[in-house]
């Protein structure tokens, strides 16, 4: 799982930025100076400087995506080490049960 969205999330983000640039390249398109490229580090006259930005802005976004996942695992597990276990108050562990939307479902699940 983690591999999966450490790897797969930042691929559309990176594949069609650099798709998109590459196609204004070969399309002949220019900027304002007459320059073929958008930026100067993605000049596809220099595919090996272009390849390389492209190569580093994916890892840079599969670490940003495994720093975020990391927050949800920490989050995750203070919920677990600090809420979930935190000592029920008096009411035997059902409160907000009274409220009438828990009717079905307590009737479905205690019988």
């Amino acid at each position: 799982m983690l591999r999966d969205i450490i790897l797969t999330s930042p691929r559309p983000f990176d594949g069609r930025y650099l798709s998109f640039s590459l196609v204004y390249y070969w399309c002949g398109g220019e900027d304002e100076d007459g320059n073929p490229y958008i930026y100067d580090v993605l000049d596809w006259r220099e595919p090996g400087t272009a390849i390389g930005v492209a190569a580093g802005a994916f890892a840079g976004l599969c670490l940003v995506f495994a720093a975020l996942y990391g927050l949800y695992r920490l989050r995750v597990w203070a919920w677990k080490r600090w809420i979930r276990r935190r000592p029920r108050e008096a009411g035997g562990g059902r409160e907000g049960k009274e409220n009438p939307v828990f009717a079905l479902s307590d009737a479905a699940t205690f019988g």
